[in-house]
C-alpha cells in the first residue's frame, strides 16, 4: 500500500508544476498576440497615438490661423489709433 503523505506531496508538486506550465503558456500566447497587435498598429496605444497626432496637427493649424488673424486685427487697431 502506498504511503499517503508521500502521494500527497507528489500530487502537490505536480500541481504546482502544472500551474507554472499553464501560466507560462498563457503568458507566451498573450505576449505573441500583443506583439502582433502592436506591430499591426491596432493595439490601443498605437491607434490612439495616430488620433492624437492628427488632432495635435489640426489644433496647431487652427492656432496658427487664429494667431495671424489676431495679429492683423492688432495691426489695424494700431494704425487706426495712431492716426
Amino acid at each position: 500500500m502506498p504511503d499517503i503523505p508521500a502521494v500527497l506531496v507528489i500530487l502537490e508538486k505536480g500541481g504546482v508544476v502544472a500551474m507554472l506550465l499553464l501560466n507560462s503558456v498563457i503568458v507566451y500566447k498573450f505576449g505573441i498576440a500583443g506583439i502582433r497587435q502592436i506591430l499591426d498598429g491596432s493595439w490601443v496605444p498605437g491607434r490612439y497615438y495616430k488620433d492624437v497626432c492628427e488632432d495635435r496637427d489640426r489644433l496647431r493649424a487652427e492656432n496658427d490661423a487664429y494667431r495671424s488673424v489676431t495679429l492683423r486685427a492688432v495691426g489695424v487697431v494700431e494704425r487706426v489709433a495712431g492716426s
